[in-house]
This record gives C-alpha cells, structure tokens and sequence, in this order.
C-alpha cells in the first residue's frame, strides 16, 4: 500500500525467479473504470512476469461510480511515479519502466504515458489491450459489435462511461480521450484489438494518430474474437505482449 496525493493505492509485486532483466511492468487492469482488481487480474500478470523475467507491478485504482474520473487516472501515474523513485529496491531500473493495460486499463496506460512524457519520466514503451481511446458510439465496430446480446455492448459502454466520468463533457478532456492531445515523443506503443469488439476502431485509429506523429507504433487485430482475454486467445494476446515488452526491454 503505497500514499497517493489523494488516496492509499494498493499495489502488488511480482518478482520473477529467474530475472532476465531489470525491466519493471507497470500494469492496469480491466473493468470499464468500475470493475476489476488486482486479484482477477492476477493470472495476468503471474505469465507477464513469467514471460518477459521482470518485475511486475499491478496497480489497484480507484474505481468508479464512487470515484470519478480522473481518480483513476491520479491513482495510475502516482503508482508510476512511486514505482519510478524506488525502481532499484524493486530489483528493476527506472529508465527500463513498461506500462501495459486491459481495456480501461488500456485506456490509463496510455493516458500515463502522456503524463510521463509530460513530467520527465522515460517510458521504454507502451501495450495497450483492446483499449478505451474515448467515447465514439458512431465507428463501424461500435455499430457491428455493439448491439445488445454482444459481449461488449453499447449500452454497457454508455453506462460505464457516465459512471466514470459523470458528464459526457468530460469526454473532451486528453486525460480520458489521449488521442486529442499531442502525442510526439511517446514511448514505443503496442496495440491489440479485437475484430469483434466496439472498441475496435478506435484502438486502431489511436495507432494511427501515433504513428502520424512519429511514434514507433505495432498495431494487432487478433481476429475472430470479442472483447476478451480470456482463454486460449487471452493466452495468445499476453504471448505477444510479452515477447514486445522483453524485445524493447533488451534494447540498449
């Protein structure tokens, strides 16, 4: 448990037995910012810390309708930063910090990179997993994979959304929507949707937009598959997840 500017944040630790590197992975879990913890996320980050030899740290945010936006976003780069000034006693090194993120997750890891950017801390790069990019009901798989009866539903986004933020206006704002800031000198970025996910589209124009602006970007589209990571295809996702971060760990 570590103190935040505005709460306590849980935070747990993983170590690898074989450390293959000095690598930390900063990691946010899914839940549509008002579900989700650091024990169902736990699976995922016991084969992170398996698959790239590096420490990982799962971050318990704050979470909505209690806690507004932007709580969680105040719990994920205080648990970056903190993870940044003691990256050495974690058996890591703070210019070798990943942040990689599920869905709302996504969504925060890719909203910390910006704040890390913004406040002198190096990412050596960024995986965001079928992320929440903002709000965008009108894209081609909001319309496709959005109606009621699939996994991830239009009406399930609207609630979540306004639970989180408690006004639509707020959708405007960098800090929920990265993809209307600048996004120059942003870590190596990692994308990967889902072909049947409304959230689809816009994870791929986010890549997009990073590569426009110069930033190293890989864009996945695992096809077949809803907004999920679970099972075999779950497995598959943090194989190639792991194998990127290990890749841009290692890179002098």
């Amino acid at each position: 448990m570590i103190e935040g500017r505005e709460a306590k944040i849980p935070l747990r630790i993983y170590k690898p037995f074989e450390r293959k590197t000095k690598g930390i992975v900063v990691y946010y879990h899914w839940g549509g910012f008002v579900a989700g913890s650091i024990d169902e996320s736990d699976a995922e980050c016991r084969s992170l810390v398996t698959n790239c030899g590096c420490t990982v740290v799962s971050v318990g945010y704050r979470l909505a309708p209690k806690h507004k936006f932007p709580a969680a976003v105040v719990d994920s780069f205080d648990a970056l930063k903190w993870v940044y000034e003691n990256a050495e006693e974690l058996g890591g090194d703070k210019e070798s910090i990943c942040v990689m993120g599920v869905s709302a997750g996504g969504n925060l890891a890719a909203v910390v990179s910006l704040l890390a950017r913004d406040n002198g801390i190096k990412l050596r790069c960024q995986v965001l997993v079928t992320p929440v990019i903002g709000f965008d009901p009108f894209s081609e798989s909001a319309r496709l994979y959005g109606e009621k009866g699939c996994r991830l539903s239009m009406d399930t986004i609207v609630d979540f959304t306004l639970k989180y933020l408690g006004n639509l206006k707020e959708a405007f704002n960098p800090l929920f929507t990265p993809i209307l800031s600048d996004l120059s000198g942003l870590p190596p970025a990692l994308i990967i949707t889902a072909e049947k996910d409304a959230l689809r589209d816009q994870g791929e124009a986010y890549a997009k937009r990073l590569s426009d602006y110069g930033v190293p970007v890989i864009s996945i589209r695992v096809n077949g598959i809803e907004h999920t990571i679970g099972g075999i295809q779950g497995k598959f996702i943090f194989l190639i997840a792991s194998a990127f971060i290990k890749e841009k760990l290692e890179q002098e």
